[in-house]
């Protein structure tokens, strides 16, 4: 019973550290609908840990990143989207994601979660330009 307590502390625990990093907000809340366990949280927040300790490192090398978002509501347009850091609209996205998007593009920078809800994007990933 005792182990029970400290793994149930050390999940709750570690839940709230992960909770910190970008994107997190959406698995929280998924966990807190009830619509995944808090083990498929835990497992989703680390790899989002995972994946912002590789950009973080592709970052510090100095390669160049393209941060990747879906549009949901419309197809890129003036005004559709955020202008500063805009590099272009993607054409090959497949394998990217499972989900239909008017259009996919592509930034300098990661933009803010004020930014992807105004604008109705999903952030689906980067590539090393």
């Amino acid at each position: 019973m005792e182990k029970t307590m400290n793994f149930m502390k050390d999940c709750a625990n570690r839940l709230k550290e992960l909770s910190k990093l970008p994107l997190a907000d959406r698995v929280i809340s998924q966990y807190e609908r009830g619509l995944i366990t808090l083990q498929e949280a835990i497992t989703s927040l680390k790899d989002i840990e995972v994946e912002q300790i590789k950009l973080q490192n592709r970052i510090d090398e100095g390669k160049p990143v393209k941060f990747i978002y879906g549009m949901r509501v419309r197809g890129c347009s003036t005004g559709a989207q955020p202008d500063e850091g805009f590099i272009c609209r993607e054409d090959d996205f497949k394998g990217m994601t499972q989900r239909d998007y008017y259009d996919v593009i592509s930034y300098s920078r990661r933009l803010s979660e004020r930014e992807m809800t105004h604008f109705s994007l999903d952030y689906l990933g980067y590539k090393v330009a």
